[in-house]
């Protein structure tokens, strides 16, 4: 199988009120006024870094938001990719 990119993570910087954006899974904010970073796990909703965090906000009053307290295990691995067998 081929290796493809299929998002860019992107890095925010803003206030832990303000309106979070729809970012690609994994894009992080740096919260200024608490220092505390925010990770988007699903494009919508954010939680803080950390085990057992709440959803912080979500972008738009017309989206409805998770009630779930934490990451759910599979929602917080990333994929991973092994490394090819290696020629004898």
């Amino acid at each position: 199988m081929t290796v493809f990119r299929i998002t860019t993570i992107q890095k925010y910087v803003g206030l832990s009120t303000d309106t979070m954006p729809l970012a690609p899974i994994g894009s992080e904010l740096f919260a200024t006024d608490n220092k505390s970073t925010y990770v988007c796990y699903d494009g919508i909703h954010w939680s803080s870094r950390g085990v057992g965090a709440a959803v912080l906000s979500t972008p738009s009053a017309s989206m409805s938001p998770s009630v779930s307290p934490s990451l759910s295990p599979s929602a917080s691995r990333s994929p991973s990719v092994s490394p090819s067998a290696s020629p004898s």
